[in-house]
């Protein structure tokens, strides 16, 4: 694949256009392991050449276990040993970052909350169980037992429920997150993700649109960053285009060459693949065509370990690094680089036809006519 830097062709870039690249690494915090260690993760982290560390939710779960669906705000997770308040936590996690020269992201799922949640038990009225008045269809994935959801569609409850989430954002951001992955989006109704956003003016949000199937509907309300699932992309097709196409009018976008700790690239890739060659090549596919990386942990050891949102824990990752078929911390570190001087990316599309022996994109800086 050849990629082609096109100048200024047309209209000026969006005022969401971040001239600097960004490059996330995406931190499990179960198998980062007790706080007081994460230093050392840090520190490897920054060695790659990453600006920011977003951290999977840190939070005590419900009774599911499940740290992706929120419980309480108000502890950490037991498994990484911190007994005070998660906002000392969290600011300690922060200078430890800050000192590694990172700054920390969290995730947030305003559009779910565990069903045993201390919030929803304080506030019943705002939320219903995420199965009510749901039919059973065996063509549709079963509605989770454990979650519950906003009742977005209250106007009262919506302002209620908003209000909750920006001061609880105001304390975060006080702790010293820097911004937020936001989560749930199609969950969420964009008068939310609009308030949210313009009470921090200083914080990064970062939409995850992955799979979503209306991502424009998110243009106008202020995210900074999109994201793109580049690592399948076969390159004869058009979708990995397509989807950034679809994502132009909200931000830029970053690359995510592996979707997540549970769906590894090597899962999507041909029994008798070159395993190292092919995440060298999703990540060069990434860098090239993109505004930054975003990358979830293990992925610089093309693990086929799925990192566990409940069961989790440092023997993942210390497991991951032995079975390595690759070390890939190089390769990050040399994509990251290459980024350097690239502004953000208003289009891409490619010019060479479906049949050539190889892909070429063209990559500008401006909305090509």
């Amino acid at each position: 694949m050849n990629v082609i830097r096109s100048g200024a062709l047309s209209t000026a870039s969006s005022a969401n256009d971040r001239r600097t690249p960004v490059h996330i690494y995406y931190l499990h915090p179960l198998v980062a392991g007790p706080l007081d260690t994460w230093a050392a993760s840090f520190a490897r982290i920054a060695l790659m050449g990453f600006s920011h560390v977003c951290l999977a939710p840190p939070f005590e779960p419900g009774a599911s276990g499940d740290i992706f669906v929120h419980a309480t705000f108000d502890r950490l997770h037991p498994a990484l040993g911190f007994a005070g308040a998660a906002d000392e936590g969290i600011a300690r996690a922060a200078e430890m970052a800050d000192r590694a020269g990172l700054r920390l992201m969290l995730d947030i799922a305003p559009g779910q909350v565990a069903i045993d949640s201390p919030l929803r038990q304080r506030h019943p009225d705002w939320f219903r169980p995420a199965n009510q008045d749901w039919v059973a269809d065996p063509r549709r994935p079963p509605r989770r037992m454990d979650v519950a959801v906003p009742r977005f569609d209250q106007t009262a409850v919506a302002d209620a429920v908003a209000e909750w989430w920006i001061a609880l954002a105001a304390g975060l951001t006080a702790s010293g997150v820097a911004g937020f992955r936001c989560l749930t989006l199609e969950q969420v109704p964009a008068l939310f993700w609009r308030r949210l956003i313009a009470a921090f003016s200083d914080a990064v949000f970062l939409a995850w649109t992955p799979g979503m199937a209306k991502p424009a509907d998110l243009a106008g309300l202020g995210f900074d960053w999109t994201c793109a699932l580049a690592g399948p992309w076969e390159r004869r097709t058009s979708w990995f285009q397509d989807e950034q196409a679809a994502l132009r009018d909200v931000a830029p976008t970053l690359a995510v060459p592996e979707a997540s700790f549970l769906d590894r690239l090597v899962g999507h890739l041909p029994a008798d693949a070159d395993v190292p060659l092919a995440y060298r090549l999703a990540l060069g596919i990434a860098a090239a065509s993109t505004s930054g990386l975003f990358l979830p942990m293990g992925f610089e050891f093309a693990t086929r370990r799925r990192f566990d949102a409940v069961r989790a824990s440092p023997a993942d990752l210390t497991a991951a690094r032995q079975d390595a078929v690759a070390d890939l911390s190089d390769d990050i570190a040399a994509a990251i680089a290459q980024t350097a001087d690239l502004p953000a990316v208003r289009a891409l599309r490619t010019i060479t036809s479906p049949a050539a022996p190889v892909t070429a994109l063209q990559r500008a800086d401006t909305l090509i006519l």
